[in-house]
């Protein structure tokens, strides 16, 4: 009984030691612990009682602060041409570029270039200039290649080969609309 009287009293004791030092912290005590804070989708080492006092959201590990900061944390997306109020984890999803304020989102996302598949033709322009004219903006060369729809018939030395305008056009060929056109042409040229 003696045994079990001393360990309730060491519990006891080491309860009151523990609350005793969390009354004397107060507060305060909890807010400067050091850790990371999420402020405006940026994160930065800062104290619980900083980054309270600045309105972000504290954690106290700096992967736990930039997982919920980027997926929380709403910003101006540039994707595709567009810009658009988004956040973080779905603006990277549809492949675009997050922005502070949407002027600086318009700014840059309007004078970004990009392959540009207009009527099968592709060139580099900006993302503007290619929604302008009612072309489809892809990342890279290779890929609006692959995805530039339109066709055509290119005359390739006296051959006629079925092939996208860009294509033909790298190759030294001549683009023409119908099957019946290129195989007049390509037989004038030889």
């Amino acid at each position: 009984m003696k045994k079990f009287f001393w360990l309730i009293s060491v519990v006891f004791c080491l309860g009151l030691l523990v609350s005793g030092s969390l009354f004397f912290l107060g507060e305060s005590g909890a807010a400067d612990v050091k850790g990371w804070c999420c402020l405006k989708g940026q994160v930065m080492p800062s104290t619980g009682a900083t980054c309270k006092e600045t309105g972000g959201a504290f954690f106290t590990t700096e992967l736990a602060a930039k997982r919920a900061c980027q997926q929380l944390t709403q910003c101006w997306c540039c994707a595709k041409g567009q810009v658009i109020e988004s956040t973080w984890a779905l603006c990277k999803e549809r492949g675009g570029v997050c922005f502070r304020t949407k002027d600086e989102a318009a700014k840059l996302c309007l004078e970004r270039l990009c392959w540009c598949c207009i009527n099968g033709e592709i060139v580099q322009i900006t993302q503007a200039a290619c929604r302008e004219k009612k072309g489809v903006c892809y990342a890279s060369k290779e890929l609006a290649q692959q995805n530039c729809q339109k066709h055509c018939y290119c005359c390739i030395n006296g051959e006629i080969v079925e092939t996208s305008p860009a294509v033909c056009k790298e190759k030294g060929g001549i683009c023409y609309s119908t099957k019946e056109l290129a195989g007049q042409n390509c037989r004038k040229a030889q």
